[in-house]
């Protein structure tokens, strides 16, 4: 979770992690770069672009990752994956945006939750989001915050809608954008009509997540360990 460039859910600032990822019909926990497609995320400026070329994909912040290193991790074949949100933006950028195509907000990060639902907000996105980064030669995505909706609706028809109409838009970037690979944060609502177009599923906060309100790492209470498992379980087998 990182809209608008702001707080990480991972870290506030600059953090080398490894996630629990879906890939090839295998669940992995990626905990050493010689894993097969190891992968790394890494937020903030200052890429330390030697150290991340040991992993096969690097997920970063576009705005802040220096061209240099860019290129250096290029030439090491690791693949980067440039970080979307899909559904929240900053109160900033929500001024410039039609006010219909608001769902909600998610007070935790002072962001603003989008309505996938709308084909305006779809086309917003791929035109303001995706396109300057195609166009500044990213080939690969994470999208995250594909679960956003939850917190803005709560009946079961509207739900659906947003479950589809997040998946238009990773239908949508598969047919704008030939050849572009996507990782998801999450999202198993939306495996059932998107899982061919995922190139890995990450879930972040197995054991151990970010409080955004107390600015505090801590362990994740056993309810919600089992509730992600209960559901990497049978994403694993879409896989």
């Amino acid at each position: 979770m990182n809209p608008g460039g702001m707080k990480l859910r991972y870290t506030i600032g600059a953090l080398l992690c490894v996630s629990t990822l879906l890939e090839g019909g295998v669940l992995q926990a990626q905990a050493a770069p010689t894993a097969a497609q190891s992968t790394a995320f890494y937020y903030g400026p200052a890429l330390p672009a030697a150290a991340l070329s040991q992993f096969d994909r690097v997920v970063v912040q576009a705005d802040q990752a220096d061209p240099e290193g860019l290129a250096l991790l290029a030439r090491r074949g690791s693949a980067v994956f440039a970080y979307v949100s899909l559904s929240e933006i900053s109160p900033v950028e929500a001024r410039g945006v039609d006010t219909s195509f608001r769902l909600g907000e998610n007070p935790d990060w002072q962001t603003v939750i989008m309505d996938a639902a709308k084909p305006g907000f779809r086309k917003w996105l791929l035109d303001t989001r995706f396109q300057p980064l195609w166009s500044r030669g990213f080939r690969a995505f994470f999208l995250d915050n594909l679960d956003s909706y939850q917190r803005a609706v709560k009946d079961p028809a509207a739900r659906t809608a947003q479950v589809k109409g997040l998946a238009q838009i990773i239908t949508e970037l598969h047919a704008r954008f030939p050849g572009v690979k996507l990782l998801f944060n999450r999202g198993f609502e939306l495996l059932p009509e998107v899982a061919p177009l995922a190139a890995g599923l990450a879930a972040e906060s197995l054991f151990r997540g970010w409080d955004p309100v107390k600015h505090t790492y801590g362990e994740v209470p056993e309810a919600d360990r089992r509730w992600l498992l209960e559901r990497l379980a049978p994403a694993q087998r879409q896989a």
